[in-house]
C-alpha cells in the first residue's frame, strides 16, 4: 500500500534536506511498515524519537503539498516537523494523533498542527486546534493560524473571527491565514475597525495588514478615523 503523495513528497524533501542517512532509513521503513498497518504501536515512540534521529534543521524548500482542501505550504518546517507528519499521516490513526498532542512537548504539537490538513475526517480534531488558537506560545499559535487551511476549513464564524483578531494581536502576518478571502465578513470588519480605534487611542501601531479585513467591504485610508466611522455605519446599516 502506498504511503499517499503527501508522505512521499515530504520523504523526498527530509531527504533533500541531507539528515542521518540510517535516520532517513529509519523514517522509511517505519513509515511504511504503518501504512501496511504492521506494528501500529510503534508510531507513538517514532514520532517522539523523530528529533534525535533525523534532526531540528530546516525542511529543504520545495511546493505546497496537496492537503484535503487547500494546498499545504511547508515554508518555516524543519526536518523533525515533516518527519512527524509523515508518520501521522502514515498511521492514519485519529486517536493517536489526538494523544500525541495532548502529551507532546510544544515540537510535537507543533507537528501534530501541520499534519491536521493533510489527515482525512480532519472535524475528529477540532477541540485539539481550538486548544492551539488559545495557546500564548507564539510558535505554536502561527503554526495554527498561518500557512494552515485547517482553521478556515473547521472553525465556526466565532472561533475563526477570534482567531484572525488573536492574530492581529499577536502580530502574527494575518496575510499567511489560508482560508482569509473566503470566511470575510461584516462582522470580521468591524471587529478589525474597532481594533484599529482601540490601538490608535493608546498610541499604538496599527497591523499593517488589517487593511485585507477592511478593504473588502471599502477601500478607505485605515488612518482616517472619519471614515472608519462611516464605513462602520454602513455595515450596521445593511441588511
Amino acid at each position: 500500500m502506498p504511503l499517499g503523495t503527501s508522505g512521499t513528497l515530504l520523504i523526498h524533501r527530509i531527504a533533500a534536506s541531507r539528515p542521518d542517512p540510517e535516520g532517513l532509513e529509519w523514517l522509511r521503513a517505519i513509515a511504511h511498515q504503518l501504512v501496511r498497518g504492521e506494528d501500529a504501536g510503534a508510531a507513538g515512540p517514532a514520532f517522539v524519537a523523530a528529533g534525535r534521529r533525523l534532526g531540528r534543521g530546516a525542511l529543504a524548500a520545495g511546493e505546497p503539498l496537496p492537503g484535503t482542501d487547500d494546498p499545504v505550504a511547508t515554508d518555516g518546517w524543519t526536518v523533525d516537523d515533516a518527519a512527524r507528519v509523515v508518520l501521522l499521516v502514515a498511521a492514519g490513526d485519529p486517536e493517536l494523533t489526538v494523544a500525541l498532542y495532548r502529551e507532546g512537548d510544544s515540537r510535537e504539537k507543533r507537528a501534530v498542527l501541520r499534519a491536521l490538513p493533510l489527515l482525512p475526517d480532519g472535524a475528529r480534531f477540532l477541540e485539539i486546534a481550538l486548544d492551539a488558537g488559545r495557546t500564548n506560545e507564539s510558535d505554536l499559535f502561527a503554526a495554527l493560524a498561518c500557512d494552515n487551511p485547517y482553521p478556515a476549513r473547521h472553525y465556526g464564524e466565532r472561533e475563526w473571527n477570534q482567531l484572525v483578531m488573536k492574530a492581529a494581536f499577536v502580530a502574527a502576518p494575518i496575510a499567511h491565514m489560508v482560508g482569509l478571502e473566503r470566511r470575510m465578513s461584516r462582522d470580521l470588519c468591524r471587529m478589525a475597525l474597532d481594533y484599529i480605534d482601540q490601538q490608535e487611542s493608546a498610541g499604538r501601531e496599527v497591523p499593517p495588514d488589517l487593511d485585507k479585513l477592511v478593504t473588502p467591504f471599502g477601500d478607505i485610508d485605515l488612518g482616517d478615523r472619519a471614515a472608519r466611522g462611516a464605513l462602520r455605519k454602513s455595515l450596521e446599516d445593511e441588511p
